[in-house]
């Protein structure tokens, strides 16, 4: 049993599997058909995703997973430099998910090599209290919602 959190990390990290970011970038310009989940938190997320990537905090992450993933998908975590993600990993192997991984070093190491990165749209405080009867529809929620925020409509009468 681990004493510290640097044991629990390293039999975690024993545990999953970590792929490197040149494997993903391989995965994605391939079209490999991978899920990339960002376990870190909104203001994170908000700075910058990988491509494609879906965001689930890491708070809520057994909450969530299930809304945005089969079991059988294969998924690759990622947070800041590679522990949270690591420790999620971990998590979804003992819910029964079979194909699970981390990235190695996060996000910043996949910044720092100069990949593509997105820049999701995120509410501002303002339009999440506008539009916030929106926002707790499973149909909707904040992406939904900067969907319809982005789409033009014109109406005739």
């Amino acid at each position: 049993m681990a004493s510290t959190f640097r044991d629990l990390l390293s039999e975690v990290k024993k545990e999953i599997r970590e792929v490197s970011h040149e494997h993903v970038r391989t995965l994605l310009v391939a079209g490999a058909k991978v899920k990339l989940i960002d376990v870190r938190e909104a203001d994170e997320y908000a700075a910058g995703r990988l491509p494609g990537a879906v965001h689930i905090p890491r708070g809520y992450l057994e909450l969530r997973i299930e809304e945005k993933a089969d079991r059988d998908d294969e998924l690759v975590l990622y947070c800041a430099g590679g522990t949270r993600s690591a420790l999620a990993a971990r998590t979804l192997r003992e819910l029964g998910y079979t194909h699970v991984s981390s990235l190695a070093g996060g996000y910043n190491r996949w910044s720092d090599v100069a990949y593509p990165v997105e820049k999701p749209v995120v509410l501002s405080a303002e339009q999440k209290e506008r539009y916030r009867r929106h926002l707790i529809l499973p149909e909707v929620g904040e992406e939904g919602q900067a969907k319809l925020l982005q789409s033009k409509v014109l109406l005739l009468g």
